[in-house]
């Protein structure tokens, strides 16, 4: 019997992981096949087909590069539309690992910064619903939003106790200097 089975899987969103362990679900599913790709699309349109492993052969470097174009069928009484067809560019130099690898730390960045300034000012309290769809419209998912907030460091989360409760954030307000007298530093 001749048989082939395809499985298509997703990346979960743990960026510090190599593109192996970025596949979704059970490690079984990668380890039981001979042949598992990554398909990525660089900021170009190009996409890339990237082996991440390979048990029936050596493990190739680079990528087999295509796009995606529309055509319309030919032929008299045709009535579809514009059709997909793959375009195939040849080999490329992507790999698995530059295809998972986080964009740029500038991207990572632009969120804290954003989430700094919606924070402001420093000890206000913000209703987090608000904060998150203010984000979102500023192109931010919820998870690189809360992402954010943890890399941030300094910032407080309540839980109010109004009907219904909500939660909160704040920047947190820094630390107050202890008092002395005449200018004397305190005493350890």
């Amino acid at each position: 019997m001749e048989l082939a089975v395809l499985g298509i899987n997703h990346l979960n969103k743990k960026t510090d992981m190599s593109a192996i362990h970025r596949v979704s679900g059970a490690r079984a599913w990668l380890s039981v096949a001979r042949l598992n790709f990554l398909v990525g699309k660089s900021e170009s349109g190009t996409r890339h087909l990237c082996p991440l492993k390979m048990n029936l052969g050596p493990d190739g470097e680079g990528s087999l590069d295509f796009s995606i174009d529309t055509v319309k069928l030919p032929g008299p009484g045709i009535q579809i539309g514009a059709q997909p067809v793959i375009v195939w560019h040849g080999q490329g130099r992507t790999t698995a690992e530059g295809l998972v690898a986080p964009k740029t730390p500038t991207q990572v960045n632009e969120a804290v910064i954003w989430l700094g300034q919606a924070l402001m000012p420093i000890g206000e309290w913000h209703q987090r619903e608000k904060i998150l769809v203010a984000g979102v419209e500023a192109g931010f998912s919820e998870d690189r939003l809360d992402r954010a907030r943890r890399k941030l460091g300094n910032v407080e989360t309540r839980r109010t106790n109004t009907s219904p409760s909500r939660t909160e954030w704040r920047l947190a307000p820094p630390l107050k200097q202890p008092m002395t007298l005449e200018g004397q530093s305190p005493q350890p």
